[in-house]
C-alpha cells in the first residue's frame, strides 16, 4: 500500500502503551515540521500525513490518498520533459520518511520496530 509506515511492537516490554503513543506523536511532529514531505501548497505535509491506532499494539503512520490523490506522483520515480527532463526531486521521500520513523522510536523506545509498507 502506498503511503503507509505501520508500526507495531508484540514485546511491550517495561515500555507503556502511552509512552509508544506519546513517541509515535513526537516522530510524526518532526517530520510534519521538517522539509522531509515535500511542500508545495502544504496540503500533502500538514493535511494529508497522518497517524492512527490501529490497534492494541499497534499504529500506523500514512498519507491520506483521499485528500492528497497525487501522493504517488510525488514519491515514485519519474523524468519529465516539463522540469527539462530531470528526475523526480522527491523521489523516494516516503521511504526516507519511514526511516527516519523507525529509526527514531528505536532510540527513543528500543526494542523491534519494523516498516510493514
Amino acid at each position: 500500500m502506498q503511503g503507509l509506515c505501520a508500526l507495531s511492537d508484540n514485546s511491550m516490554g517495561t515500555v507503556t502503551r502511552r509512552k509508544i503513543e506519546a513517541a509515535i506523536y513526537e516522530a510524526w511532529n518532526i517530520v510534519r515540521n521538517s522539509d522531509m514531505i515535500p511542500y508545495r501548497t502544504g496540503n500533502l505535509r500538514y493535511v494529508a500525513f497522518k497517524w492512527e491506532r490501529t490497534g492494541i499494539n499497534s499504529w500506523k503512520i500514512y498519507l491520506d490518498h483521499s485528500l492528497a490523490p497525487y501522493d504517488v506522483f510525488v514519491n515514485e520515480k519519474w523524468v519529465s520533459p516539463k522540469w527539462n527532463d530531470n528526475q523526480n526531486p522527491n523521489e523516494g521521500f516516503w521511504q526516507k520518511v519511514c526511516e527516519f520513523i523507525i529509526d527514531y522510536l528505536h532510540k527513543k523506545l528500543g526494542g523491534e520496530l519494523t516498516n510493514d509498507d
